[in-house]
């Protein structure tokens, strides 16, 4: 674990994020969580380098209009046309679903699809069949996120391009120590009746990097699985997983008290917002190399031992496993997509 904290202040404080070059002439982008922070920032360089057509997949769509505006207002050349406020609300399956009925109904072509959208909740609300974090930061998230494969795989094929599909992860992954997946039949339920126990006794940061540790082990199979699919345009279907940092969000917002001080203390160390939306950015740019790849500061690295050692990937087989039984119980649509 000490390894993990320098690791991440030698990153917040040595490193600089390069500002995005590369063209997006003519895609159409979706972002989700897009209304503020990172997905906002990606957004708006998004429509600086050339989008057709960005997408705010977001859940307030006032907060979204107003997102919307203040692209517009800030790039040149940004017509009322480019951005686009499209409801998502990933506490909701249904809403997830007739996201995904409308990707397939109304867009002619998917290039980029930027799942952001994440919380840290400080509260162990149920929502769906989980812990409110499990549901939005993984479950949801990857409902979301195979829903699009269809129009990914099909904008790849059709034009002969490289479609992209990039998560917003963190290095908090490498606090979690995974070897409790291995026994996780005996307590009954699985692996996320395990992580329902477990959040009731965890704070709100520990439940976020158990989260989105299972997250990325879910985005790393869900890589392999659009390799060996056999889909036509699976092979051009680049699936990756973006850690941006520290960075200034409000994903903090419903702290309170002694715990909105902690954080706010730790602002020192903290990217700017756009600096963040930069990791966004290029991880949306693809490349064959990034292909189930974990990005740190814009470049491809190892994730830790608890990702890539014999435990790590017997829990990715597990957590798969148990996600998609899950996720086509939520929406049969599912088997199709991946």
């Amino acid at each position: 674990m000490a390894r993990v904290w320098g690791d991440y202040l030698r990153s917040q404080l040595c490193t600089t994020i390069p500002y995005p070059t590369h063209s997006f002439a003519g895609h159409t982008i979706i972002v989700t969580g897009a209304n503020t922070g990172m997905g906002l920032e990606a957004a708006r360089h998004f429509a600086r380098l050339g989008a057709a057509k960005i997408i705010l997949a977001v859940r307030d769509q006032a907060k979204g209009a107003a997102a919307k505006h203040a692209i517009e207002t800030s790039t040149p050349g940004c017509g009322s046309e480019v951005v686009q406020v499209w409801a998502l609300d990933l506490c909701s399956y249904a809403s997830v679903a007739a996201f995904g009925e409308r990707v397939d109904r109304e867009l002619d072509r998917l290039d980029v699809v930027v799942a952001n959208a994440g919380i840290l909740p400080y509260g162990t609300e149920t929502v769906g069949q989980d812990e409110a974090t499990i549901t939005v930061n993984v479950v949801n998230s990857l409902h979301h996120a195979v829903l699009m494969l269809p129009k990914l795989r099909h904008t790849a094929e059709r034009l002969g391009k490289e479609t992209v599909l990039t998560f917003t992860g963190s290095w908090t992954h490498g606090l979690v120590n995974v070897d409790w997946i291995k026994g996780y039949q005996k307590g009954g339920g699985g692996v996320f009746a395990e992580l329902s126990r477990r959040a009731e006794k965890a704070v709100a940061l520990d439940r976020y990097a158990v989260s989105k540790l299972i997250q990325l082990l879910a985005v790393r199979e869900l890589a392999t699985q659009v390799t060996t699919s056999g889909k036509p345009g699976s092979q051009r279907v680049v699936v990756s997983t973006v850690n941006p940092g520290g960075v200034k969000t409000d994903i903090d917002r419903g702290s309170t008290g002694l715990q909105r001080i902690m954080n706010r203390s730790a602002g020192w160390s903290l990217r700017a917002t756009e600096v963040g939306g930069r990791t966004l950015v290029h991880g949306a740019q693809g490349g064959k190399a990034t292909h189930g790849a974990y990005l740190d500061n814009c470049v491809v690295r190892e994730p830790y031992q608890c990702v890539t050692s014999a435990a790590g990937v017997e829990a990715q087989r597990r957590v798969w496993e148990e996600l998609v039984v899950k996720l086509t119980r939520i929406n049969p649509a599912i088997v199709n997509a991946i």
